[in-house]
């Protein structure tokens, strides 16, 4: 549940100016292209939160395409549109990346311009302090990536796994061919 009360403390060093990133996954209709996930609302919660913490929304990207995957090109735009001292804002840590060999890139990306990267739902940071100390923040940022990683790969293994049982079962995929209908009895579906 991202948190009603979005102030936060910036840290030193950053801009007031903020890029904001939002992704979804797929065009397919289900309930996060139409809800509490799409793309507008991810939207909208990222402007509320730079408009209660006073970040000038200087560039905004929305993309549709699998975090799991290296084809992220609105990511990229924005991290190439980062200024010292910007803050990439995101919805949630999955909405970054959901990969972490492609996240680790991209953080370093972030950091090697001096900028910060802000995650509302998780309240947490990603950035370098510049005093080669470590931060536990970063730490746990990168924790939450791998665990989207885990989601991503278990859900696509129930699925292939749901998939080849319904196919040894003996059941259909897709439309009929023109003429034919599905016909469900006690044997499966023909």
């Amino acid at each position: 549940m991202f948190n009603e009360n979005n102030k936060i403390n910036i840290p030193l060093g950053c801009s007031k100016e903020a890029i904001t990133y939002q992704r979804l996954s797929s065009t397919k209709p289900n309930q996060y292209n139409l809800g509490k996930d799409s793309l507008e609302c991810q939207k909208n919660i990222c402007e509320k939160f730079c408009q209660e913490n006073n970040l000038n929304i200087k560039h905004t990207n929305m993309e549709i395409g699998s975090a799991y995957s290296k084809n992220l090109d609105g990511i990229k735009k924005c991290i190439y549109k980062l200024d010292k001292g910007d803050i990439l804002v995101v919805c949630e840590v999955s909405r970054f990346s959901r990969n972490i060999l492609l996240s680790s890139r991209l953080l370093k990306k972030i950091t090697d311009k001096g900028c910060f990267l802000y995650s509302i739902k998780e309240n947490i940071w990603y950035y370098n302090n510049f005093n080669n100390t470590d931060r536990p923040e970063n730490t746990t940022f990168i924790n939450y990536i791998v665990q989207a990683q885990t989601e991503a790969a278990n859900t696509s293994t129930r699925i292939r796994r749901s998939i080849e049982y319904r196919k040894r079962r003996g059941d259909t995929f897709g439309r009929p061919k023109y003429g034919k209908k599905i016909v469900r009895s006690s044997e499966g579906i023909r």
